[in-house]
């Protein structure tokens, strides 16, 4: 008897995407990996989205009404419910999967049985062009969750298991409901990212009210102190602003800020070391990146001469020394076209 349980459930909410969406269908459709369903959830658009979808005819699309606006988190959970695939891959109603995307990740995950989530790398386009290069093992995932999200969420490919064998849902955190759900799965699954672009992701200008940013931001914030909390850093406020500064690595930092922000990463460092949540080597060299792109983007004279003093004395020299030759390596692969 044929089993016609697909291999993959795509799964991809759409609100008022009629710009963009018969581009981002048709890079679903026309995946080297045919062996998926591909479930659309229109929640309530107001605009032609429901004629562009109801404009294909492939057996593959299963095509889902809201009856009310649910959001995206309520409609992920939609969605996960109704799948049938033995995996849940993410898409977004105005991203590009490449052609390769998911024959690439599920010969990974099943080369792979201890993953049960792969991400990719991505390029970006449209407001911003660039190249995403997400952190790649399960350990630097872990890292990397102390400051921003780990994962291009619209990359993501999952076991469908872990949401029900864990009794996992999506929270309705605004613009974040992806970044909580890194946090909670980190320490229950092993995941991991695809050093290769699979996915163009597209940008959008910010136009956004403030308030709506001001709720983002606190969102963030919270679930950054949490993860430090879990490393056993009783954070104050003016660290958790210094802790969300450093995230974003602004451009023309102060000799002052690069001072306060070695001390605060040399804490995470020595409070790590204490409690051994997370790997020493791999969490210095985490560190030390943000330290680099820091000096990088300070101005001039003052972080070269930052960056001298931390490769000379500190509690990450040792780790700030291994970064700064890896991009030198790197830039020189580039530069010869290698």
């Amino acid at each position: 008897m044929k089993n016609n349980q697909p291999k993959i459930s795509v799964l991809m909410p759409v609100f008022n995407g009629e710009l963009y969406l018969k581009e981002s269908i048709d890079s679903i459709l026309n995946q080297t990996f045919s062996d998926f369903e591909f479930l659309i959830i229109n929640d309530c658009s107001t605009d032609n989205s429901s004629g562009i979808i109801a404009s294909y005819h492939d057996k593959r699309i299963k095509y889902i009404k809201n009856e009310s606006n649910l959001g995206i988190a309520a409609s992920l959970n939609k969605g996960i419910a109704l799948a049938s695939g033995e995996y849940i891959a993410r898409m977004d109603g105005d991203d590009i999967s490449c052609p390769d995307r998911l024959l690439t990740q599920i010969k990974f995950i099943e080369s792979n049985m201890s993953i049960a989530a792969c991400g990719t790398w991505a390029e970006t386009f449209g407001a911003v062009s660039e190249l995403c290069r997400s952190p790649v093992t399960h350990e630097e995932i872990r890292c990397r969750l102390l400051f921003n999200s780990a994962f291009i969420h619209p990359s993501m490919l999952f076991k469908k298991s872990i949401f029900t064998d864990q009794e996992l849902l999506y929270h309705e955190i605004k613009a974040l409901e992806d970044y909580d759900l890194w946090v909670r799965l980190v320490e229950k699954i092993k995941m991991a990212n695809i050093p290769r672009v699979l996915l163009k992701y597209r940008t959008h200008d910010q136009s956004e009210s403030s308030r709506w940013h001001s709720i983002q931001n606190q969102n963030l914030n919270n679930l950054r102190r949490k993860k430090l909390a879990d490393l056993g850093l009783a954070v104050s406020d003016e660290n958790l602003a210094l802790h969300a500064q450093i995230a974003v690595c602004p451009k023309g930092s102060s000799e002052e800020f690069l001072i306060r922000a070695e001390e605060w990463l040399a804490k995470i460092y020595e409070v790590n070391a204490k409690s051994e949540i997370y790997d020493k080597n791999v969490l210095g060299e985490e560190l030390a990146s943000f330290l680099f792109v820091l000096c990088f983007q300070a101005r001039f004279t003052v972080g070269l001469r930052k960056a001298f003093k931390i490769s000379r004395n500190s509690t990450l020299s040792h780790f700030f020394c291994s970064v700064i030759l890896k991009k030198a390596f790197y830039s020189s692969r580039n530069l010869a076209g290698i």
